[in-house]
């Protein structure tokens, strides 16, 4: 919690000192604090996040069948409608890409319906690598930030 307050200050601070997207000066001091801090925050969040997606895992095989499972699921996408699925498909086909098999790619794209996956794969991970991987990939390198809102 302290850390994400001090994530939160310099956000604070930043605006208050006249930061904003087009200020380059302010950006290029406060950049290397928020990296920096950020960095801090995942190595305390992700062995956190982990031990949490494990225990999910485990909480889910005991107290749910596959067939209960996929209709909780298919709630969820449902209820999320092609908003959620415009904001979480390209960050599920990167996370299956990353930690998944052929076989967990396979069944995912078995279960998507063909609209769905045109314009996933047309649009929304093209503006997903660009937009969003893009700006996250930038301020890891070092890269001169570019403050890309997408309308």
């Amino acid at each position: 919690m302290s850390q994400l307050k001090s994530i939160a200050e310099t956000g604070r601070s930043f605006r208050q000192n006249g930061g904003n997207a087009t200020n380059i000066e302010a950006s290029t001091k406060t950049l290397p604090v928020l990296v920096e801090q950020w960095d801090k925050m995942a190595d305390l969040m992700l062995p956190h996040l982990a031990e949490e997606e494990e225990q999910l895992l485990t909480f889910i095989k005991d107290k749910f069948t596959f067939a209960e499972f996929n209709r909780l699921v298919n709630r969820i996408v449902q209820a999320e409608g092609l908003h959620g699925a415009r904001v979480f498909l390209p960050s599920i086909f990167e996370s299956v890409d990353m930690w998944g098999t052929e076989s967990n790619r396979a069944a995912l794209l078995k279960e998507i319906p063909f609209p769905i996956y045109f314009m996933a794969t047309r649009f929304w991970v093209h503006s997903y690598r660009k937009y969003h991987r893009g700006v996250l990939n930038s301020l890891r390198s070092g890269a001169p930030i570019q403050v890309i809102i997408e309308k």
